[in-house]
């Protein structure tokens, strides 16, 4: 989901973005991101269910695709229905196996929902969907934390 907005704002400050649109199933969210940027479109839809008015070049995530009930279907559905035939799918992810300092998470934040993969199950969900050129790399990993991992590839 794009929370309130953020990514949005700064993808659109790019060059050579025609378009940005920002997508989250919580309406107070996106009322939020209006509120914040009322020139943009954002919109409250269900992820599994949505699929834009015509496909995209990028489609950028972060902190999100654990939460979904079938997160590989998810990267399934943006292959097949979200985006243009070389666009990309970029994920950021700090709830997997190898961060172990995440795995309590769920129990301490109260979310029952979210999903425990590791590296190699996310790498999977992409090449299993068809994406190519498919790389991973964490971010800001420190003594007790094992970084961001983020995961793209290209359709």
């Amino acid at each position: 989901g794009c929370g309130n907005g953020w990514v949005v704002r700064e993808v659109q400050k790019n060059v050579h973005c025609n378009h940005a649109i920002g997508v989250d199933g919580s309406q107070k969210m996106i009322a939020k991101a209006k509120k914040i940027d009322p020139h943009s479109t954002y919109l409250c839809e269900n992820l599994m269910n949505w699929t834009p008015q015509t496909p995209v070049d990028l489609v950028h995530s972060m902190e999100v695709f654990y939460y979904v009930d079938d997160p590989k279907k998810l990267i399934q559905i943006i292959a097949d229905t979200w985006l243009k035939n070389k666009g990309r799918l970029i994920i950021g992810l700090d709830f997997y196996q190898e961060n172990t300092v995440s795995h309590d998470w769920s129990e301490t934040c109260g979310i029952s929902n979210m999903k425990l993969f590791s590296e190699r199950d996310w790498i999977s969900f992409f090449l299993e969907a068809g994406f190519h050129s498919v790389e991973n790399w964490r971010v800001g990993s420190k003594k007790d934390w094992a970084g961001t991992l983020v995961v793209t590839g290209l359709k």
